[in-house]
């Protein structure tokens, strides 16, 4: 109830009124927008403020912590790819049902929806890293079995990153810790539990450093290509050649692709990286076929990043390439990781029949290494069949079989099958005695630069024997 006074002059005298109101709809209304300011509507979890608010409290409600507070974030794997392919409503009532699963999982912890697919949990009570790592790892059990959405089973892991606060941590550098740790566990392979330690500082120092230059690298014309002969053993003749980038860093010299490709990945910047590496190798292929009428059937190989594919413009941006450098469009190849094709499989058949349309040829890098089924290889236009150098580094084991397996497979599907890194005469010979008509690799020869390829070319076949100086993208 609410009460409110005032006074009447009368002739009389002085009255007091009292006007009495019943607010309990207005203070219901009030506790609701207090309510919904720190909770999640669609899991009813408290949500990233109240977790803020709760971890402050916790580690600076007290002069010391004992043991320290664990915060562990639960991100989704892939959870975006679901969303764009099942739908926002099947999105929305998988994140429900993870949320009840890991409820029911984490006990007496408190737990909140921090983002879109991502839970924190404030771990109490338990001693030292051991005991909070063993927690986490329990928690991804809980992802064992699939979740039913709407009459589908559906299969999704999680990657957890641990941090521990004490009284002297400042909460946002304890998020921030925890998040770090995240993108460690995403990076090393999801599904998995990352603990944050002093070089993931140090490490994500040397990424924001990465990624600044990244910016600028492109600009500044840093960037250049090499390019590895694809040959036909039979002959060892050079069918083609594939593109490879390279980072000369002004200070740093050379930067290892493996070091800079993830972080333009992830930002963003394969984009127009990518869209750089297009352009000059198609046009580098165009100069050798005018300037070398012998290498007129010679073919390029360029890698393209899924983050390439997904954008609206890369069917756009090919097109414009084939016409600006004259090229037949059958002479270039597009390499294209299993990755991309289980994500969704039926919007990568839209995007690369669009491609195939263009006339270009398609081909499947690292092939063995992803997840892609036989029937799911039957329903996308491609051409090639790159098997992956872990299988050709395991000739003369188990895995003679993986490689018969798939060269029988290209037989089936009409598809070239290319080996990659070769790098003895053994693993050549054994691939020939399997079938398999082309391969690439050091073995053969290092990347070149494009004034060295003719010559080679011309003069029937690679340079034999050379050695590994470092892998490419």
């Amino acid at each position: 109830m609410e009460i409110s006074f005032s006074t009447l002059e009368t002739p009389q005298g002085e009255v007091i009124s009292a006007a009495i109101r019943d607010v309990s709809d207005r203070r219901a209304f009030e506790r609701r927008l207090a309510y919904q300011a720190t909770h999640d509507q669609l899991t009813d979890l408290p949500n990233r403020e109240l977790f803020t608010q709760r971890l402050g409290r916790l580690l600076h409600g007290r002069l010391s912590v004992d043991p320290p507070v664990a915060v562990c974030l639960l991100d989704l794997d892939h959870f975006k790819y679901l969303n764009d392919s099942r739908g926002h409503r099947v999105g929305d009532s998988l994140v429900v049902a993870v949320s009840a699963r890991i409820g029911r999982a984490v006990g007496s912890h408190f737990m909140a929806r921090v983002g879109g697919d991502e839970f924190g949990l404030l771990v109490e009570g338990l001693a030292g890293p051991d005991e909070v790592l063993a927690f986490a790892e329990r928690l991804l059990t809980s992802f064992d079995q699939p979740f039913a959405v709407d009459g589908i089973d559906c299969y999704i892991t999680a990657s957890i990153g641990v941090a521990f606060g004490d009284a002297s941590d400042r909460v946002e550098v304890v998020l921030s810790n925890a998040d770090a740790a995240v993108n460690r566990a995403k990076r090393n392979g999801r599904a998995r539990v990352e603990l944050f330690d002093e070089a993931l500082t140090l490490e994500a120092a040397h990424r924001i450093a990465t990624e600044a230059e990244l910016h600028l690298a492109l600009e500044r014309g840093e960037f250049h290509l090499v390019y590895q002969p694809v040959i036909e053993l039979d002959g060892a003749r050079w069918i083609g050649t594939e593109a490879l980038l390279r980072w000369n860093h002004p200070e740093h010299g050379e930067v290892p692709p493996v070091e800079f490709i993830p972080i333009a990945e992830d930002t963003g910047l394969i984009v127009p990286i990518g869209r750089w590496v297009l352009e000059q190798s198609c046009a580098q292929l165009a100069r050798w076929h005018h300037d070398h009428p012998e290498l007129a059937e010679l073919s390029i190989s360029v890698n393209v990043s899924s983050r390439q594919l997904e954008h609206d413009q890369f069917v756009n941006d090919v097109a414009r390439i084939l016409r600006e450098t004259g090229l037949p469009p059958g002479h270039v190849v597009l390499e294209i990781t299993e990755s991309f094709f289980i994500r969704d499989i039926q919007a990568a058949v839209r995007r690369l029949h669009a491609l195939k349309d263009l006339g270009i040829r398609l081909a499947i890098d690292d092939f063995g290494t992803g997840f892609s089924s036989l029937f799911s290889l039957s329903r996308l236009p491609v051409d090639i069949v790159k098997i992956d150098k872990a299988f050709i580094d395991g000739l003369g084991s188990g895995y003679d079989a993986v490689v018969t397996a798939v060269v029988t497979l290209g037989v089936a599907f009409d598809l070239d099958v290319v080996a990659e890194g070769i790098e003895t005469e053994a693993q050549r010979d054994r691939l020939v005695d399997l079938g398999c008509r082309f391969a690439q690799g050091y073995y053969f020869s290092v990347p070149l630069d494009p004034g060295s390829v003719p010559g080679l070319v011309d003069r029937g076949r690679p340079t034999a024997g050379a050695t590994p100086t470092g892998r490419g993208w």
